[in-house]
């Protein structure tokens, strides 16, 4: 630390709006209750007909065979890579995310879908168990955490 800031440090003005840890918020759940506001438990939203009506009509009993999927996948991974980098240069975030049963293949298809593109522009997140505290809010809530400010 130089000698103007060591001099200056305690004049420094706080962050007014600092990150929540995910440890903090507990605390500031209880700071609202004092003052009077009731904080309520999260839940998930309705799943709505049309959602599901479109769930249902997915067929999955369609299948690729090997050469076909061979063939194709050079040329999708190529379209991918260009998608990213316009994605890139028109500033739009993207969120891909793959849930499923452990040694289902998600990390096969990670390394597939990642294969052809910029590793400068991308970055994987891998779940882990969640901890005791993480289990006392919706399951999203970790994968927020994860997300960049």
């Amino acid at each position: 630390m130089d000698s103007f800031s060591a001099i200056f440090w305690p004049f420094r003005p706080r962050n007014p709006n600092p990150p929540i840890s995910r440890y903090s918020l507990d605390e500031k759940i209880c700071a609202l209750n004092l003052h009077g506001f009731q904080v309520r438990e999260y839940t998930s939203p309705i799943v709505g007909q049309r959602f599901r009506e479109l769930l249902e009509s997915i067929n999955l009993k369609k299948s690729l065979s090997k050469t076909a999927y061979q063939k194709a996948m050079p040329e999708l991974q190529e379209r991918l890579r260009k998608l990213q980098y316009a994605a890139k240069v028109a500033n739009v975030s993207t969120i891909v995310c793959l849930e499923g049963w452990d040694a289902a293949g998600k990390g096969r298809a990670i390394r597939k879908l990642t294969q052809k593109l910029d590793p400068r522009l991308f970055r994987v997140w891998s779940g882990t168990p969640p901890t005791p505290l993480e289990q006392r809010y919706h399951f999203l809530h970790r994968y927020q955490l994860a997300l960049p400010n």
